[in-house]
């Protein structure tokens, strides 16, 4: 995977950090809810049921909501239904990602710079990082925590 990304986007990378779905639920319950989701009323059935499968409690419906850690896991997640905000399939799902992850650095931006550096070091317990990157990581949050999300920029 490094190899072919390297290739594609004709880069070098030194050091990875693999996450799953483990660090993204700790992450965002960490965060708290993340504001401004909007759903279909497919898209909000769907996480319902797949809270339900699990023993957790969710109701959304159709309309913009805060979802919890569990709730957004399966937000991003949703790729077989079709939604005129997101879109389908593969590129609707990397499009309800985007979405969230914005939302969430919009949270963390609210957050203080210490209570950051917790939920990062935490995180970290639950990633698999190539070298050491543990300072590198936290020198790199320190500069971007005040970088507006509007001005973020995506590889497409």
């Amino acid at each position: 995977m490094k190899k072919a990304v390297e290739n594609i986007y004709n880069i070098n990378i030194n050091s990875t950090v693999v996450v799953n779905y483990k660090i993204f639920k700790v992450t965002l319950g960490m965060l708290g809810r993340v504001d401004g989701i909007t759903l279909n009323e497919e898209e909000a059935r769907f996480i319902n049921e797949e809270c339900a499968k699990i023993g957790v409690s969710s109701s959304l419906s159709a309309g913009t909501h805060s979802l919890n850690a569990n709730q957004a896991l399966h937000f991003v997640r949703i790729c077989k239904i079709s939604s005129d905000i997101y879109g389908t399939g593969e590129y609707g799902r990397v499009e309800r990602q985007k979405v969230l992850i914005k939302q969430m650095y919009k949270k963390a931006n609210e957050l203080e710079y210490d209570e950051l550096v917790n939920i990062a070091c935490i995180a970290l317990d639950y990633a698999d990082v190539s070298i050491n990157l543990q300072d590198d990581i936290l020198s790199v949050l320190k500069a971007i925590i005040n970088v507006d999300s509007v001005k973020i920029k995506e590889i497409d």
